[in-house]
């Protein structure tokens, strides 16, 4: 009894599930439904996004300039009579105040009246730079410098001073040094680009090469110093309105200063002489009232009397001579 009932149940549920699966049949319609597919939909714009705007050209920048390669202190002695055949082969270099001086940059421009050589010990990171520290020497020239033209002028005071370092032990401390010197100095490459009216106020304008020697002569607590070798590469620039440009004169001597001797400056002298030598001598001032009779003369002092035809053929004489020592230079 027990086995038959057992049988019924297994059966009885055999035709529960057979008859589930006919009724989910026809809910159905005896097919199987499709699943869904997922489809993506893209985020909405953000309100206010700016379409892709092409990058700006960026203005070519002036070429970078590479520091100055150091050679060490060159072979060179401290001489009050620098030329230019004692120059060492070496990269410019030397002495300042006790100190090893390297330079790092050497710039040619056009300063008040006169073209300038500086020499830093700081570079340059553009031809156009400005160093506000460091140590420099500062070299006034005597005319505008081109290729092939060589100058030595002896041991004076002034066109130029030595920026330099005055106290070892504070090494940013530098001072404004003007003492008597001396320099040679050779151009052997020039190549600079006329100066440009419309354009911008500091320009560049090309490259020098040379050597030259410079010698302060150290007095005080300031010692003997000098910077000798060649220098290649040198920046020539337009610092602003060159001198020619304003209608200044070139080679003017500074007035705490004595322009640089040599043979092209002195012809220079003594053309600018001669061309501004005034055909006739001035007029002769008034000549100065008689002096009262000293005491116990019974004669009154006589006029001075200026005899103006020997002065005027003094002076054209004078005239004559300038130009004789010209044409025998």
């Amino acid at each position: 009894m027990k086995k038959a009932m057992t049988l019924l149940a297994l059966l009885g549920a055999a035709l529960l599930v057979l008859g589930g699966c006919d009724l989910i049949g026809g809910i159905t319609g005896g097919q199987e439904m499709p699943l869904p597919q997922m489809v993506e939909i893209p985020p909405p714009p953000v309100p206010g996004m700016l379409p892709d705007v092409p990058p700006v050209p960026e203005v070519p920048a002036l070429p970078e300039i590479p520091p100055a390669a150091g050679g060490g202190t060159p072979d060179f002695q401290w001489t009050e009579t620098p030329a230019v055949n004692l120059i060492p082969d070496a990269p410019l270099a030397g002495m300042a105040n006790g100190q090893p001086f390297t330079a790092q940059s050497v710039v040619f421009e056009p300063g008040a009246d006169s073209w300038k050589m500086v020499i830093r010990d700081q570079p340059l990171v553009n031809p156009t730079d400005t160093v506000g520290d460091g140590q420099f020497i500062t070299v006034n020239l005597p005319v505008p410098p081109t290729a092939g033209m060589t100058w030595m002028r002896p041991m004076s005071y002034g066109d130029g001073f030595f920026q330099v370092r005055y106290d070892q032990a504070n090494p940013d401390q530098t001072t404004s040094w003007n003492a008597d010197n001396a320099w040679a100095l050779e151009i052997t490459g020039w190549q600079a680009a006329d100066w440009n009216s419309s354009g911008p106020s500091a320009q560049y304008a090309g490259q020098a090469s040379g050597r030259i020697a410079v010698c302060y002569k150290g007095s005080g607590n300031m010692q003997n110093s000098w910077v000798a070798g060649r220098f290649e590469n040198a920046i020539i620039r337009y610092m602003g309105e060159p001198y020619w440009a304003r209608g200044v004169a070139s080679g003017t001597a500074p007035a705490t200063g004595k322009t640089a001797t040599g043979k092209g400056s002195l012809e220079k002298k003594i053309s600018d002489l001669v061309d501004q030598a005034p055909g006739d001598p001035p007029p002769a001032a008034d000549p100065p009232p008689s002096e009262p009779p000293p005491a116990g003369s019974g004669e009154p002092a006589k006029p001075v009397q200026i005899d103006m035809e020997k002065l005027k053929s003094s002076f054209q004489e004078l005239k004559k001579k300038a130009r004789e020592l010209q044409q025998t230079e």
